[in-house]
C-alpha cells in the first residue's frame, strides 16, 4: 500500500501538472488575443491606405476630367487648325515649320547638260553654215541648302544666311564623265570680242593682239570638269596683268564655279502677324539691297527689284488659283512669275501646279514699262533675258532650254535643238494652304551672246557675229518631300480640321460622363458606409 508520503507526492505532481496545463492554456489564450489585435490593426491600416488611395484617385480623375472639359470647350470656341496656321507665321524655333526650313531634308538634284559643237572645223572654214550641237550629260550633283545666322527682328522680319554647295553624285553619273572632252565656244575670246563690239578700232586691235599672243581660237577643246569648274584662259591672265582686277574681275570662267563660288547670301524676309499670310516669307532685301545683285541704283542702273519674291524654300500661305508665285533664283539673275495651270494630286496632298509662261523672257514694246533684262545697249530677241549684270558684264543671256516656247533668226544658225515641254519647261507644285513646295523644277539655259565682231579680228572669229550660242542648261529639281514633312502637312490640313469638329464635343461628353459615374460611385460608397455603421449600433 502506498504510504501517506507517496500519496502526497503524487497529488503534488498532479497539481503541478494541472498548473502546467493551465499555464499552457493561459499562454495560448494570450497568444490568440495578441494575434487578433495585430490583425485588427493591420486591417485598420489597410483600410486607411485604401481610403487615402481612393481619395487621391478620385481627386486626380476629377481634375483630369475638368481639364478635359475645359479643353473640349476651348476646341469648340477656338480652332486648333487656325492656331497652328497663325503660329506658323512666327517661325518659332523647335516648331516643325522652322526646323524643316532651317536644315531642309528634301533632296535637291542639280543636272547640268552641256552643248558640244560637233562640226567646229567645218563651220570655221565655211563648209557648214550652221553650228551642229550635241547635248552631253547630265552631270548630276546634289545641292545642299543650309540656313544659318538666323535673327528674329523686332519689325516682324527674319534675317538669315542661305548657303548652297554642290556634291557630285558618283552613283548617278556615268564613269569618267568629268574627264570627257567637248568642243565649246571660247568664252574668253568670243566674249571679249562681243563685249568690245561698240569700242573703237584701237581698243579692238589691242584685244586682237592679246588673243594672238595667247594663241586663242574661237573654239576650244576642254574636259567637262574644266568647263564646269576650272575654265582658265591665257588671254584673261594677260588682260588682268595689264588692266588689273577692275578690267578682268575673274580669271576662272568655269560655269558652275561662277554660280556656286561663295554661294552664301544674306536675306531678310517677312514673318509674323504684322504681315498677312499672302506676304509670308517674301523678300525685303537680298545681300542688303532691294535689287538684283549687279544692278546699282546709285550708278543709274535699272531698278531690277527683288521685293516680294521668295527664294523657293517656302511660299506664301493660302494660295488660290489666281495667285502668282514670284520666284527668285540667283542663276536666273532675276525674279520670275509663275501662274496656276492645274491641280495635281501628290500622294495624300493636293497640289497646285504653277508654270512659267512662254513669254516670260519677252520684252515689252510699251515705253512706260521698265524692262531691266532686255540687254544693253541692244535689245535681245524675245525669249532671252540678260544675265550680264550678275556675271561681271559678260555677254550671256538666259532662256528656256533648247529655246522652248520661243524661236527666232538665231535658231536658224543652230542644229541639234529639240525643244520639249516635259523636258524643258519649269514648274512648281505647291501645297496651297501652307505654301510648301511638294515638287519643283527650275530649268534655264545660258547662252553666249555674240554681237557684231569688229573687222580687225580674223575671219573665223567673225563667223560668229550676231549669234546666240547655247553653252549649257541646268535643271534644279526637288522631286518630293520626306515622309515626315508629308505626314505633318497631311495631318494639319486634311485631318485636323475634321478632327477638331468632333474632338471638342467628344471630350465634353466623355468628361461629363466620367464625372457623373464618379459622383454615383461616391454616393453609393457613402450610403454603404452609413448602413454598416447603423448595423453595428
Amino acid at each position: 500500500m502506498p504510504t501517506d508520503e507517496q500519496n502526497n507526492n503524487r497529488k503534488k505532481n498532479t497539481d503541478q501538472q494541472e498548473v502546467t496545463e493551465n499555464g499552457c492554456m493561459i499562454k495560448t489564450k494570450k497568444s490568440r488575443t495578441v494575434n487578433e489585435s495585430e490583425i485588427n490593426r493591420t486591417e485598420n491600416r489597410n483600410h486607411e491606405k485604401q481610403k487615402c488611395k481612393s481619395f487621391w484617385c478620385v481627386s486626380i480623375t476629377t481634375f483630369c476630367c475638368i481639364l478635359n472639359l475645359i479643353g473640349g470647350i476651348f476646341l469648340i470656341k477656338y480652332s486648333l487648325y487656325d492656331f497652328f496656321m497663325e503660329d506658323r507665321l512666327q517661325m518659332r524655333p523647335g516648331m516643325p515649320a522652322y526646323e524643316f526650313w532651317k536644315e531642309p531634308e528634301p533632296e535637291v538634284i542639280v543636272k547640268i547638260r552641256v552643248f558640244n559643237i560637233t562640226n567646229g572645223d567645218a563651220f570655221l572654214n565655211g563648209t557648214d553654215s550652221t553650228i551642229k550641237l550635241d547635248e552631253v550629260g547630265p552631270i548630276v550633283y546634289r545641292e545642299i541648302l543650309r540656313h544659318s545666322d538666323v535673327i528674329f527682328n523686332e519689325n516682324s522680319t527674319l534675317s538669315y544666311t542661305a548657303t548652297k554647295i554642290l556634291v557630285f553624285k558618283d552613283e548617278r553619273n556615268r564613269p569618267g564623265i568629268l574627264n570627257e572632252t567637248i568642243v565649246v565656244p571660247n568664252m574668253a575670246a568670243l566674249g571679249i570680242a562681243s563685249y568690245l563690239s561698240n569700242a573703237g578700232f584701237l581698243v579692238n586691235l589691242g584685244a586682237k593682239a592679246l588673243m594672238s599672243n595667247a594663241d586663242e581660237e574661237p573654239l576650244r577643246k576642254i574636259t567637262i570638269y574644266d568647263y564646269l569648274w576650272n575654265y582658265k584662259s591665257d588671254v584673261l591672265s594677260m588682260a588682268k596683268t595689264l588692266g588689273g582686277s577692275i578690267l578682268v574681275p575673274v580669271e576662272n570662267m568655269g560655269v558652275l564655279y561662277n554660280i556656286y563660288k561663295n554661294y552664301s547670301d544674306k536675306l531678310n524676309v517677312k514673318i509674323g502677324p504684322k504681315y498677312e499670310s499672302g506676304e509670308f516669307f517674301q523678300l525685303l532685301s537680298y545681300n542688303y539691297g532691294t535689287t538684283v545683285p549687279g544692278f546699282k541704283l546709285d550708278h543709274g542702273h535699272c531698278n531690277a527689284s527683288i521685293l516680294g519674291a521668295t527664294e523657293g524654300a517656302i511660299y506664301p500661305q493660302f494660295l488660290d488659283k489666281n495667285s502668282t508665285l514670284y520666284y527668285w533664283r540667283k542663276t536666273l539673275c532675276r525674279p520670275a512669275r509663275l501662274y496656276f495651270e492645274e491641280e495635281v494630286q501628290k500622294g495624300p496632298l493636293l497640289g497646285y501646279k504653277f508654270v512659267l509662261k512662254n513669254n516670260v523672257y519677252d520684252h515689252s514694246n510699251d515705253e512706260t514699262t521698265i524692262d531691266c533684262y532686255k540687254g544693253n545697249p541692244d535689245t535681245l530677241p524675245d525669249g532671252l533675258s540678260d544675265l550680264s549684270k550678275c556675271f561681271h558684264n559678260f555677254p550671256v543671256a538666259a532662256s528656256k532650254p533648247h529655246f522652248y516656247g520661243r524661236s527666232g533668226d538665231w535658231v536658224e544658225k543652230l542644229q541639234g535643238l529639240h525643244p520639249n515641254r516635259t523636258l524643258h519647261d519649269s514648274y512648281i507644285i505647291v501645297e496651297p494652304t501652307m505654301g510648301t513646295p511638294i515638287d519643283q523644277c527650275a530649268r534655264s539655259q545660258s547662252n553666249l551672246v555674240i554681237k557684231t565682231i569688229h573687222r580687225v579680228y580674223p575671219e573665223k572669229m567673225k563667223r560668229f557675229s550676231n549669234s546666240i550660242i547655247p553653252m549649257f542648261w541646268i535643271e534644279i529639281h526637288q522631286p518630293d518631300l520626306t515622309p515626315l514633312i508629308i505626314g505633318v502637312i497631311h495631318f494639319t490640313i486634311n485631318i485636323l480640321p475634321t478632327l477638331e469638329k468632333f474632338l471638342g464635343p467628344l471630350m465634353i461628353i466623355f468628361s461629363v460622363s466620367i464625372l457623373v459615374l464618379l459622383m454615383k460611385k461616391i454616393i453609393r460608397k457613402r450610403e454603404k458606409s452609413e448602413k454598416e455603421k447603423f448595423e453595428l449600433l
